[in-house]
């Protein structure tokens, strides 16, 4: 059975001191990639804390290392795909790589200043790039470990090398700022989610310069990498009533355009017959009559006037699904999220309603292939019809998270609607979502600060495919 456990433990807290705990603060998550049960956490404190899951305390959690360098509030926190280093980022603009000490001994040490504890392992700071010019919102690893991926609020996304600790490409995307992006798994899809009622997806190239330019200075001109617009997710893909329509319309256009060029020529010769061009003579020409081509009305796909800080949007890990949140329905009555088919992200979309009135703020794909239930019945646990893996002919199924507030949503690709859902009473709402490295558990932080733990079953998982 699916446990939920909340850890009575404030991760980072703002102020205090004399005895008093201080102001809560949100808190960011980065499950670790290798380890289930180790994780990262960055706040309002500007302090990162790696915790891992225990049962020598009473709270659940052991606090391992606390990492001191930002001075201003963490907003995002990210592990490299081997774990061996930790990315940090915030409103200070700085980027901190950090790497762990292997010849630090907790045994031999004593408390440091401030501190009542002595943590059990030590990390510095490798790397310490001055970022952009505005706050940080959003950082991601490329596959490479040299290179990270930044957003920030004012609209741009930049590309910093870790070995030049210089920025290599820098693209403004947006007016607004962005808050949140996504890298597919062979790094070349970079999904963009600003505070509009748009996603944007760039291709993103890796040149190849010449052999006499191998030397030359990196700048943006002789950047590693390059952009271009791949797809733009605005509007609900039409159905075949709408095209239908749309072709009766495109006809019915061309019929009375015709009709007017027929009207015109011919009432041009008669004038010039009748010897009656007095304006043509006096050196005016009259107005072509104008013609307003009708169109089918659209909905957009994401909210308008939906004031967020986070829209967090996710890839699969198999790359070939992307799922954006912040979404509404095509009727405008229900929040949603929608899941884009990369053989056609502006068409192959496939839309879930979301039960209570809230939206979206983040999503995140588990990191597992699950194998399709064989069910008869999809009453029995079978793939439901009009689901992603019935749609596309899929033969394995993903699990997806999503936030809304303060509720949590669990999506299966073979059902249409959501297998698991729970509610946080006690919290004002969630901030971030992570699932740990074995894919069996969720790390869900709230604005307070605290952590909770969603631990799934193997009966609700099923079995998974290997790698």
């Amino acid at each position: 059975m699916t446990a939920i456990k909340i850890f009575n433990v404030c991760t980072h807290c703002k102020g205090g001191g004399d005895g008093t705990l201080g102001t809560p603060t949100p808190a960011v998550v980065a499950a670790h990639p290798t380890h289930p049960h180790r994780f990262a956490t960055g706040g309002g404190d500007a302090n990162v804390f790696i915790w891992q899951l225990c049962t020598e305390y009473e709270c659940g959690l052991d606090q391992l290392a606390k990492l001191t360098y930002h001075t201003e509030s963490i907003n995002c926190v990210v592990w490299s795909s081997t774990g061996d280093q930790l990315a940090s980022a915030g409103d200070d603009k700085m980027i901190a790589i950090w790497k762990q000490d292997g010849n630090y001994d907790h045994t031999y040490e004593r408390p440091a200043f401030g501190e009542n504890m002595v943590f059990r392992e030590k990390w510095t700071t490798q790397c310490k790039i001055r970022g952009p010019l505005a706050e940080v919102s959003d950082m991601l690893w490329l596959q490479n470990g040299k290179h990270v991926v930044v957003s920030t609020l004012d609209g741009r996304v930049t590309f910093y090398s870790l070995k030049k600790q210089e920025s290599v490409l820098s693209i403004a995307l947006h007016a607004q700022f962005i808050q949140g992006i996504s890298l597919d798994v062979s790094n070349t899809l970079l999904a963009v989610q600003p505070q509009s009622t748009s996603g944007k997806v760039y291709r993103i190239i890796k040149k190849h310069p010449k052999k006499e330019k191998k030397h030359a200075k990196n700048g943006n001109a002789n950047s590693k990498f390059d952009s271009t617009t791949f797809a733009s997710l605005s509007y609900f893909p039409a159905n075949r009533h709408e095209q239908s329509l749309q072709k009766q319309y495109d006809a019915d256009y061309k019929q009375k355009l015709q009709a007017m060029k027929e009207a015109a020529a011919a009432a041009a010769a008669a004038a010039q017959s009748e010897n009656k061009m007095e304006v043509e003579v006096a050196g005016v020409k009259p107005a072509a009559p104008k013609l307003k081509k009708k169109k089918v009305s659209k909905c957009a796909l994401f909210k308008q006037n939906l004031l967020t800080t986070a829209r967090k949007p996710h890839w699969s890990p198999d790359g070939v699904l992307l799922c954006m949140v912040a979404g509404q329905s095509k009727d405008k009555k229900h929040d949603c999220v929608h899941v884009f088919h990369r053989s056609n992200l502006s068409k192959n979309m496939t839309t879930f309603l979301l039960p209570q009135s809230s939206a979206a703020t983040m999503v995140r794909f588990c990191p597992l292939k699950l194998k399709v239930e064989e069910a008869q019945d999809a009453k029995n646990g079978g793939v439901h019809k009009g689901s992603i893996v019935h749609k596309y002919g899929m033969k394995y199924r993903l699990l997806f998270a999503v936030i809304c507030l303060s509720e949590v949503f669990v999506f299966d690709t073979s059902k249409n609607n959501a297998i698991l859902y729970w509610k946080d009473t006690d919290t004002n709402g969630l901030h971030d979502l992570q699932w740990a490295a074995d894919g069996k558990s969720l790390f869900v932080a709230d604005v307070e600060g605290f952590i909770a733990h969603i631990a799934f079953s193997d009966q609700d998982l099923v079995v998974a495919i290997a790698k």
